[in-house]
């Protein structure tokens, strides 16, 4: 005899008030961080924060998202880098800005994600620099196409760096699926590199980094899931399916592979718990900002130059990348010696200060502010789906309506909001417009 339905959902809050405690209690152990009590005192101030929606705040941000690179060798058409955009001078992080932020947040991060709009491999110093996280104990992953010439020293270089996750975007089983979303990739060159990598970990006797077999799912590949998950054993991956994005309207209208929960109003993560910088030292507010244009502040407002003169053309890294044969692992848009990948400098702005300058305090305030107080419509949060979400809610409960809101948010929309915010030199500079990458995006 089933349980009534009023048991039920109580049983099903208590299990979310406890997982909730839980989460108050001890972060999620990230795969190689070492919890120390500094650790977890600017977690839970973190957290207690977050809850009171401090504006000015003085815990640390526990996740970082920091770029190695903006630079990519593919063409994926629901990506900005992909889509030939420019948010910004293109270059590849420094040991020495990694350093000066690791030395200011790396004793309460718990995880660093080398990765956001490029790919991650053309940095040669990205190996180590992840040492340097590992070695302080921070949980480390990076998002790879693999697409990329990789001999035996690159590979175990990445194995001896201390990586923790390596996840491998993969959407398909055959080359003819794989890229119409991967454009300019290649399909048996990032299995031979996977191979590669666990050859290297068998020979240095490695249990890390973790091989995860990224899928995202759209109509054109649905057929070849089976397929990839036998691919994902024998390669010892495992599988992560997620809904692929696309711009304009959602794929999935059905909404039958949406793999996600419906949103829930809330405080944002990345305004209070998730810093991200990018190769050029400018500091966003989440991980989905692209133009400098949108940053709330830069750690490294300048780059290095060809002597002091304008920045350099950038390598085309994909010509490079098929034509020239890696040399100890490195092909040569990754060698330091390449001019026109200029590495980005530091000042001595710090990391904090940025945190806590007004543009966050003003988006934070969005979050703890009454429903119809004014809000400042130029900062990139005031028309996020988090932000609308969160002000519906508050309107919602103020009006006397019990719950959570009714918030129509598709997969997509999300996404769509960013994809479509583009500052005015977007048109100036030849960039492609909004339309053309929508005919671009596959919709089959």
């Amino acid at each position: 005899m089933h349980k009534p339905v009023v048991v039920r959902k109580a049983i099903n809050r208590s299990r979310r008030t406890y997982e909730d405690g839980k989460r108050w209690l001890l972060p999620y152990k990230y795969p190689g961080v070492r919890l120390t009590p500094t650790r977890l005192l600017n977690y839970w101030h973190g957290r207690w924060e977050r809850s009171r929606g401090v504006e000015n705040v003085r815990a640390y941000p526990t996740m970082l998202t920091i770029e190695a690179t903006n630079v990519c060798n593919l063409r994926c058409p629901a990506c900005f880098t992909g889509a030939s955009q420019a948010g910004r001078d293109k270059s590849m992080l420094s040991p020495t800005m990694l350093d000066r932020v690791l030395n200011e947040l790396g004793s309460r991060l718990l995880q660093i994600e080398f990765y956001n709009w490029g790919e991650p491999l053309l940095n040669k110093d990205l190996c180590p620099m992840i040492r340097n996280a590992a070695d302080r104990g921070i949980s480390t992953i990076i998002s790879s196409n693999m697409s990329v010439p990789m001999d035996d020293a690159r590979a175990e270089e990445i194995v001896r760096s201390g990586l923790n996750i390596l996840g491998v975007s993969v959407d398909g089983a055959t080359q003819e699926v794989y890229e119409q979303y991967r454009v300019r990739g290649n399909l048996a060159l990032l299995f031979e590199n996977v191979r590669k990598v666990n050859a290297a970990k068998k020979k240095l006797n490695s249990k890390t980094p973790q091989l995860v077999y990224e899928y995202h799912l759209f109509k054109h590949n649905l057929h070849e899931v089976d397929e990839a998950r036998r691919i994902a054993n024998e390669l010892g991956m495992s599988l992560r399916i997620s809904k692929g994005w696309v711009a304009g309207p959602d794929w999935d209208t059905e909404r039958e592979f949406d793999f996600e929960h419906d949103p829930q109003p809330g405080r944002c993560s990345f305004l209070w718990d998730h810093a991200v910088i990018h190769n050029d030292g400018g500091v966003a507010p989440c991980c989905a900002v692209f133009y400098k244009e949108d940053d709330y502040g830069t750690i490294a407002p300048a780059a290095v130059t060809n002597g002091g003169r304008a920045p350099l053309p950038v390598v085309d890294v994909v010509n490079v990348a098929q034509a020239s044969p890696p040399v100890n692992g490195r092909t040569a848009a990754m060698s330091s010696a390449e001019p026109g990948v200029p590495l980005s400098t530091f000042h001595d702005q710090k990391f904090h200060d940025v945190w806590n300058n007004d543009n966050f305090r003003r988006s934070r305030r969005m979050f703890a502010a009454k429903p119809n107080e004014p809000r400042d419509t130029s900062l990139v949060c005031y028309d996020c789906p988090v932000t609308d979400l969160w002000r519906k809610q508050r309107t919602h409960v103020a009006s006397g309506g019990a719950g959570n809101v009714a918030y129509p948010l598709a997969y997509n929309d999300g996404f769509n909001y960013f994809f479509s915010r583009r500052p005015e030199r977007a048109t100036s500079e030849g960039l492609i417009p909004l339309a053309e990458v929508k005919e671009k995006t596959i919709v089959v």
